[in-house]
């Protein structure tokens, strides 16, 4: 028998090593059918890099929107010196994505951390961006909202503040704000003294109806003693308001809300809440929605704990959709389970320690996207998506990122027939934000444009 020297046996079998290793990282990854008409991506995972820097922590929570002309932004929280200090960042790209700004702040305030900023376009182009502060100073720490304008000469030196909060622990957090028609603007976001008078957060509301120049003082959409959290906005073609949010619920769970806005004279009435959760026994949480026209699609999170030692959990995603009289309960689908209701995703880590859904619509055909680790991703979370055209997950998931980095909180908007994603790229322990973009797979492309 031929003897090969010891260092030849060990090559062959760190090579047979290397072989197995590369095999696992490339093979499919079992999440359920491939789907029968994906978007068609053009980048390669991550894609295009948008936010630099940051420090050490980086850069996180991107919200994308789209204007008329066809104009991306991207806005983010971006880390300015320690983990306790960001503020608003913005990148625009005014070619459909071939190329972008480099990032720059909407506004800095040094030693103030500054959180959760999110934007919208207006009819005219214009820019409109809102986020939360809070500088830090217990036990007299100070919230407030601030929003700020960008109508192409830059976004304003002093922004305007919508509200503030003074308290041992002052609660101003998850701020929304959409585009109307008519110049109108308006914005929700959860607010709180749960040791000052205020009481656990409940949704605000404020409106503008000439384009940011002032706003309307605030008010609760209802005030109720649970937590009231992550309202996510939308205004129909009719002119109505959309809000849903996730209120606590006995044993610590959490239900998805919903109410309607109707303008009486200059006042703003809003319906008594409905539950669009109702009959899921399950947590729910992270709600979005979107109109479509007069159509309204609303996604979110269902949550069950299946290890409470460790508090490992399965995630999936609930759609449900309403075309009119949205205020009552049995006008909305049944709530489906989107993402599969057999491929459960995880979510590996606390930052964020719910999966995140968003939603648009393009060819008349929802679209959802969200975040999630399956078996064979080595616990790190994928940015998927799944449509209706597609019939959903039964349709397959498609994977937008690889399993290289954690990809997590997708942003997406669309025009026509591109979809436009920005996500966090995350390598422990930074945290970028790159954007994506791809075709959606049609015979008919209409010229429509839809925000989230």
């Amino acid at each position: 028998m031929t003897k090969r020297p010891l260092s030849l046996l060990i090559l062959t079998f760190l090579l047979g090593l290397a072989a197995v290793f590369n095999w696992q990282r490339s093979r499919p990854v079992q999440a359920g059918p491939n789907p029968t008409s994906p978007p068609n991506w053009e980048q390669q995972p991550p894609g295009t890099a948008i936010s630099v820097g940051g420090g050490s922590v980086g850069a996180d929570t991107p919200n994308i929107s789209i204007a008329p002309n066809q104009r991306l932004l991207i806005v983010y929280n971006n880390w300015t010196g320690g983990p306790s200090n960001r503020d608003p960042y913005f990148a625009v790209s005014n070619n459909g994505g071939s190329s972008w700004s480099s990032p720059a702040a909407i506004y800095t305030s040094p030693g103030i951390d500054s959180f959760h900023v999110n934007a919208t376009y207006d009819a005219a182009n214009t820019a409109h961006a809102l986020w939360a502060e809070n500088d830090g100073a217990l036990p007299l720490s100070t919230a407030s909202l601030r929003y700020s304008r960008n109508a192409g000469s830059g976004w304003s030196a002093n922004p305007a503040t919508l509200s503030s909060l003074s308290s041992p622990l002052p609660i101003i957090v998850d701020p929304v704000i959409v585009a109307g028609a008519n110049n109108n603007l308006d914005a929700v976001w959860a607010e709180g003294n749960p040791i000052g008078a205020g009481g656990n957060p409940n949704i605000y509301y404020a409106r503008s109806t000439d384009g940011g120049q002032t706003w309307s003082g605030k008010n609760p959409i209802r005030s109720t003693s649970p937590s009231s959290r992550l309202p996510s906005l939308a205004v129909s073609d009719d002119n109505r308001r959309h809000v849903v949010w996730a209120e606590g619920a006995v044993g610590g769970s959490t239900l998805v809300l919903y109410s309607q806005g109707t303008l009486q004279g200059s006042d703003l009435v809003w319906s008594t809440p409905i539950t669009l959760s109702l009959g899921i026994t399950d947590t729910a949480t992270q709600p979005q929605i979107v109109a479509d026209g007069n159509t309204l699609h609303v996604s979110f999170t269902r949550s069950r704990t299946v290890d409470p030692i460790y508090g490992d959990r399965d995630q999936w995603v609930m759609y449900t959709a309403c075309t009119a009289d949205c205020s009552n309960l049995p006008n909305w689908s049944p709530r489906k389970t989107v993402s599969g209701e057999e491929d459960p995703v995880k979510v590996t880590q606390n930052t964020p320690f719910d999966l995140v859904s968003s939603l648009t619509t393009g060819n008349g055909c929802p679209f959802v996207f969200f975040h999630g680790a399956v078996p064979g991703t080595f616990d790190r979370e994928l940015i998927w998506d799944v449509n209706k055209c597609d019939n959903w997950a039964g349709g397959g998931r498609d994977r937008m990122t690889d399993e290289s980095m954690r990809g997590i909180n997708p942003s997406v908007t669309s025009s026509g027939n591109r979809l436009h994603v920005a996500y966090e790229w995350v390598a422990e322990p930074v945290h970028h934000v790159y954007w994506m973009s791809g075709k959606m797979q049609s015979a008919v492309y209409l010229p429509i444009v839809r925000r989230r």
